[in-house]
């Protein structure tokens, strides 16, 4: 037990310094995929099962479907910040069953967590919950890292602190995939325990 304390206190310790020195996220902190991976495997896993749920594929593909001008969205993520939380562009995006699932999995009494929200395959969300801060999530490094020009991967981001659940947490991005082919991103903010949000806030005062 001693060994894997220290072992998680020398990752973060890594990923924590070069956060606070540079923009850059935590996958490319100098960390290997496999210590990162290792570190969030059961959340990251989690992630991918919810992703690969046919109704959380089925409600990426219906939104592909509409093949929404670039110009719609871009317009609608203007006024999003306007628009109250029954407004119908915003009520759409937990009204509907992909995001029924995403609030279940948020609001569960042991979720680790903070939010969770799917976008199409030009960034544009699908579901969400809570709400996003925006609707088009395609002009972030989160969104063009995991949906790499269709070459779907997972994406690790930076350790932040999110004001509504009070802890630190860690954005991870993965693909939604249709017959192998990446048709969306799926990202969940996930929780820090609070060993690891004491260790965090140490790190960076």
């Amino acid at each position: 037990m001693r060994f894997r304390i220290n072992n998680f206190l020398i990752s973060l310790l890594l990923g924590a310094i070069f956060f606070s020195c540079s923009s850059a996220s935590f996958s490319d902190s100098g960390l290997s995929r496999y210590e990162i991976k290792n570190l969030l495997r059961h959340k990251i896993s989690f992630l991918e099962s919810i992703a690969s749920m046919p109704e959380i594929v089925n409600a990426v593909v219906q939104k592909n479907h509409l093949q929404m001008p670039i110009d719609t969205i871009l317009q609608i993520d203007r006024q999003w910040s306007e628009y109250t939380i029954d407004h119908p562009h915003k009520k759409q995006m937990y009204n509907n069953t992909a995001g029924q699932i995403l609030k279940k999995h948020v609001e569960d009494v042991n979720s680790y967590f903070s939010e969770i929200f799917i976008t199409d395959r030009q960034g544009a969300n699908v579901a969400a919950w809570p709400i996003t801060s925006d609707y088009w999530q395609g002009d972030e490094v989160k969104w063009h890292r995991s949906f790499n020009n269709g070459n779907g991967k997972i994406y690790i981001g930076d350790i932040d602190f999110d004001v509504s659940s009070q802890s630190s947490v860690i954005q991870v991005s993965v693909p939604v995939y249709q017959e192998g082919i990446t048709i969306g991103v799926l990202i969940g903010a996930i929780k820090l325990s609070e060993l690891q949000a004491k260790y965090l806030r140490t790190l960076i005062k």
